[in-house]
């Protein structure tokens, strides 16, 4: 049985104490006193491709794993799923920078952008299936209302229309849909902090970003602006982006986000009226980018990020940590991942106590030690966890 057919095997045991380990994450919290045993399984290698992504995992009510690239790039496949528990693993259609699904089964994938109709109107691109993504509708065109919404440009160097998705999608009680974004608003002008050399250097255009959320109140036929989590132009190199929310076990809405690139930590707030108003952000201590977040059966919460730090210009982990109390502390910070590579990984809950965690590693040239610029693989481990 190779590695890519089966999650079922284990091959590195971690025991992660309270004591140890997590003087290093925590900056206003008090250590977590949660004792948790950490088993991380072989890793799975999904595909082989000529682009950097990022990756994300979506567990759907089926059963059905997905897993995707964050961007569609060159040739497919650019997901894929499986429905035997992760044995066996099928290409699957493109999803995008979100995906969710409903209580009723509907799943919804956004892509990142957003483009401009009209003063405050934005379009978003959305793709819907009902059979466990085995076959997608779309993207279809949706509409999007901001009054204040504006358009930017990424460090990428390109424009951009309006605030993007990115991160979560969840689903409130009473069917309302909730969607988060970063981006920016009519006069969002603080530069990002760069260097003076770089030609996006004191250019407002290039700000600091702002985390929000929209509402979609008919199954997501239309989206319009609730709140913004946070913003800031003091914090960070980058502001407030790359959110991601979950809904916890007591009905509160956790919301961690990026600030900055290498050395600035994540933030993260609480809404306890389903996303109108957040609490203060309050750093985690942890430097990071692209948090990922899943509520496991028992409530505990696990967040998968990536480190942007160096060695030789190349070393970027995918990192997870956890959390017993919906936040208030994270502990047992395990390293899935050190190496070249994208530093965007996605995890989700797909059985009580496990979690599958997807990465991006670079593969290395015919030259020892050396990155191969034209190949990534996209990679994923099951990580069992419980309490002790």
């Amino acid at each position: 049985m190779t590695k890519r057919e089966s999650l079922g095997t284990f091959s590195l045991i971690l025991w992660l104490c309270s004591c140890t380990g997590c003087s290093s994450i925590r900056q206003v919290y008090a250590e977590s006193e949660a004792n948790l045993e950490v088993v991380v399984g072989d890793p799975i290698t999904f595909a082989t491709y000529q682009s950097k992504n990022g990756l994300l995992a979506q567990c759907f009510r089926d059963g059905t794993i997905y897993v995707g690239l964050n961007h569609m790039v060159g040739a497919g496949p650019h997901g894929f799923r499986s429905t035997d528990g992760g044995k066996t693993w099928t290409p699957a259609p493109y999803s995008g920078a979100i995906i969710g699904q409903t209580s009723d089964g509907t799943i919804m994938a956004f892509e990142q952008l957003t483009y401009r109709k009209g003063p405050g109107q934005f379009i978003g691109k959305v793709r819907f299936s009902n059979d466990g993504w085995k076959t997608v509708d779309g993207p279809r065109d949706i509409p999007l209302h901001m009054r204040k919404g504006a358009s930017g440009i990424g460090d990428d160097m390109k424009s951009f229309e309006g605030p993007i998705f990115w991160g979560s999608m969840v689903e409130l009680p009473k069917g309302d849909l909730l969607a988060t974004m970063y981006g920016y608003f009519e006069g969002d002008n603080t530069p990002i902090e760069l260097p003076a050399d770089n030609p996006l250097y004191n250019n407002p255009k290039f700000a600091k970003y702002r985390t929000l959320v929209l509402r979609s109140q008919d199954h997501g036929r239309s989206w319009s602006y609730l709140s913004t989590v946070a913003y800031d132009p003091k914090v960070g190199q980058e502001g407030y982006c790359e959110p991601a929310m979950a809904r916890l076990q007591d009905s509160r809405l956790l919301c961690v986000m990026r600030t900055g690139y290498a050395k600035d930590p994540m933030y993260q707030c609480w809404s306890r009226d389903n996303g109108q108003t957040w609490s203060k952000p309050v750093s985690i201590g942890v430097r990071g980018v692209d948090p990922a977040l899943t509520v496991l059966s028992d409530g505990m919460v696990a967040c998968s990020y990536g480190v942007k730090g160096h060695i030789k210009g190349m070393r970027r982990e995918r990192n997870v940590m956890f959390s017993v109390d919906g936040g208030a502390t994270w502990s047992h910070t395990t390293q899935i991942y050190g190496g070249p590579g994208g530093s965007y990984p996605g995890l989700c809950a797909f059985r009580p106590g496990e979690i599958l965690f997807v990465y991006e590693a670079q593969a290395l040239s015919e030259r020892f030690n050396e990155p191969n610029p034209l190949k990534f693989r996209a990679m994923g481990a099951v990580i069992r966890v419980k309490r002790m």
